[in-house]
């Protein structure tokens, strides 16, 4: 149960890491605007970019959480995200800041995919739902702004944007040692093993006991193969038919980005708002 305390603490610190990592940007906005004299637009641009390239690679992230270990997955994007927020913090070219920025936004996508997969592995379906709203806690604490708006305007937005990066470096050591893609996986592998063994010494004594056996396997074999086959050539037009000209679909779609439309826009432009034409100090 400690060992299980603890990875749920890393886990936690990870993603709020994570959002720290990204939100930390539109908290340095009037910072950069008043040191490099970039006009809106072109903070703007740089926001843009890492929204573009976000949405792009939630397309695949989950696709790859799946595929691969999350542990690592998510160790990859917290030293990432560490290294380019450094390298943000030591820029000052616009075009140089958009790719950097853009670049943290591919990596950022790994995130949600690979807590996502970690509370199935570690929960059952009647517990996910409760340690998925828990975990989405995590991105509002990393939101928060006194943190980041204390550095800036004690130590400056650039170590406001170096700090997460290094905390981030820190965590994904200690994420890749404390979370080892989870125990449940570890007996997962022995109940296949366990069933794998059993299949083997039943095959074995069937077998021994009918000949034609092998033969009706050979066949079945064979038949499983062809349906594979038909299977994955129709997979394309199970995408179309279900995903890309399913109306509910693009409806749900929409209402999303018009709720994001505002969220993002609210959320990355407020301090500006405050500062600028509220003339809060």
């Amino acid at each position: 149960n400690n060992i299980n305390k603890y990875r749920i603490i890393v886990v936690y610190s990870s993603l709020a890491l994570f959002y720290l990592a990204r939100k930390n940007f539109s908290l340095t906005i009037p910072f950069i605007i008043n040191d490099l004299s970039f006009s809106k637009s072109e903070i703007g641009k740089i926001g843009s970019f890492f929204a573009l390239t976000y949405g792009f690679a939630k397309l695949i992230s989950g696709v790859l959480a799946d595929l691969q270990s999350p542990t690592k997955l998510m160790f990859f994007g917290l030293i990432s995200t560490g290294l380019l927020n450094i390298l943000f913090g030591y820029s000052s070219n616009l075009t140089l800041l958009t790719i950097i920025w853009g670049l943290n936004g591919i990596v950022q996508a790994v995130a949600i995919p690979c807590i996502s997969k970690l509370v199935s592995f570690w929960w059952s379906p009647s517990e996910r739902a409760t340690w998925w709203g828990f975990f989405c806690t995590a991105t509002n604490v990393g939101a928060i702004p006194f943190l980041t708006v204390f550095i800036c305007s004690t130590y400056g937005w650039r170590l406001a944007m170096q700090i997460p990066g290094i905390l981030c470096l820190i965590m994904s050591v200690i994420f890749i040692y404390s979370v080892n893609d989870c125990n449940n996986n570890n007996s997962n592998n022995n109940n296949s093993n366990s069933k794998n063994k059993n299949e083997k010494s039943i095959i074995t004594t069937n077998l021994e006991s009918k000949g034609k056996l092998e033969n009706n396997f050979i066949t079945n074999n064979r038949n499983e193969k062809n349906q594979t086959i038909n299977e994955s050539s129709t997979i394309i037009n199970q995408m179309i038919v279900n995903i890309f000209l399913n109306g509910k679909l693009w409806i749900l779609c929409l209402k999303m980005f018009l709720v994001d439309f505002i969220r993002m826009g609210a959320s990355n432009w407020f301090l500006i708002f405050f500062l600028e034409y509220k003339h809060y100090s």
